[in-house]
């Protein structure tokens, strides 16, 4: 080979190994900027976990909370409605025996008793109870 020839093999053998070097600096740098991305989007993705489960958990407990709420709440109804029966009843049983059997054809309407209240519509529920 001649020396010119020498010359340009090894311009063009370093431009090809500057070039190389550049490319492997660049792409290092980029692999780090993909890590340090990757980083934060675990911790974000962790956190995000994290809130999922303590705000599960919170609704939970809210559910419970609110189905003891609506069981409570029916047996209070059904103990409020059968003591205003028994209280009703009582009542009836009261003036029928006070007032003579002859004279209950005059009584006035408004001394009849009094229908027993519709009971209270059912709470809404969710799917637990």
């Amino acid at each position: 080979m001649t020396s010119a020839a020498i010359k340009l093999y090894t311009i063009v053998v370093a431009v090809l190994c500057a070039a190389a070097v550049a490319w492997t600096i660049n792409q290092s740098s980029a692999a780090s900027a993909w890590r340090t991305e990757a980083a934060a989007w675990q911790t974000a993705a962790r956190k995000t976990v994290a809130q999922d489960k303590a705000l599960t958990r919170r609704y939970q407990r809210l559910a419970h909370r609110y189905n003891r709420l609506v069981v409570t709440t029916r047996k209070s109804q059904r103990k409020l409605i059968a003591q205003m029966q028994s209280a009703q009843t009582a009542a009836v049983s009261s003036t029928t025996t006070s007032v003579p059997a002859t004279s209950t054809a005059s009584l006035p309407v408004s001394a009849a008793p009094a229908p027993a209240p519709a009971p209270a519509p059912s709470a809404p529920t969710t799917h637990t109870s």
